[in-house]
């Protein structure tokens, strides 16, 4: 799917970006279709900063009429007893939804980053994050779930992109 517009564009991240990276973060609606629990902004520019400083993190601001439109992000996960592996995330501010920019903005991304297999995960009751996923060629592999910091279960989906 290709933007209505002109191309968006990715650059990497910067600590000038983190208040457009926070205003997206304290949408409610936004929060609500990914299920997230909002950070306080202490806590929000204390997790950039981490993630800035992290070589290992990949992180894509993405630039769409000259204007900071969303992010992406590519992270290796780890948990007690699992294996690590490689995920990507997204988050494009509400007023430029439905432009294809996160699906247009992950696939530039792709085109350089090659590490595979790459993950991402997305809540079910987000078809719209699911679709961007699956633009890009993840295809879903499991159904999963976890308790979200306000303890409210969230069902998910686990893609993977082998290719």
């Amino acid at each position: 799917m290709k933007p209505k517009d002109p191309v968006c564009r990715l650059r990497d991240a910067t600590p000038r970006d983190v208040p457009a990276f926070y205003r997206m973060h304290a949408d409610p609606e936004a929060n609500r279709r990914g299920s997230f629990i909002p950070r306080t902004r202490p806590d929000f520019y204390a997790h950039w900063k981490k993630v800035l400083k992290n070589r290992l993190n990949l992180k894509q601001t993405i630039v769409y009429k000259g204007r900071v439109a969303g992010y992406l992000v590519s992270f290796v996960r780890t948990g007690t007893g699992k294996m690590p592996f490689r995920e990507v995330g997204y988050w494009i501010d509400r007023k430029y939804w439905g432009l294809g920019l996160a699906s247009e903005g992950l696939r530039q991304l792709l085109v350089w980053h090659k590490k595979r297999p790459l993950f991402a995960r997305v809540a079910k009751k987000n078809p719209g994050s699911r679709k961007v996923a699956e633009n890009n060629g993840f295809k879903v592999i499991k159904e999963d779930e976890y308790e979200n910091a306000a303890g409210v279960r969230v069902e998910e989906y686990l893609l993977k992109l082998s290719r």
